[in-house]
């Protein structure tokens, strides 16, 4: 718990002297910058990924609803197929 001043300064200002915190706060400040940044960093992504698989899911279900009705359209035919083939077969 030793505590330790910050010095830090930009390019264009004067530099600033913080007060002194323990090294174990310091440290514990800069990994939360470093996991807000990686956070922002892959928020694009993620933003990127659900709609990929909002389209995916829809494009999917789209798919299914169209293999239903050929399977209908289908087991329509054969239904008429097959009654076509027993009044051919009667006469």
């Amino acid at each position: 718990m030793i505590k330790q001043s910050l010095n830090y300064g930009l390019p264009f200002f004067k530099v600033h002297h913080a007060t002194a915190l323990p090294i174990a706060l310091l440290f514990l400040f800069a990994f939360l910058i470093g996991l807000l940044g990686a956070y922002f960093y892959g928020l694009a992504d993620r933003f990127k990924s659900k709609k990929t698989i909002k389209n995916l899911n829809a494009a999917a279900t789209s798919q299914l609803e169209e293999i239903s009705e050929l399977r209908k359209e289908v087991e329509s035919l054969r239904g008429n197929s097959s009654i076509k083939a027993n009044h051919t077969t009667s006469p």
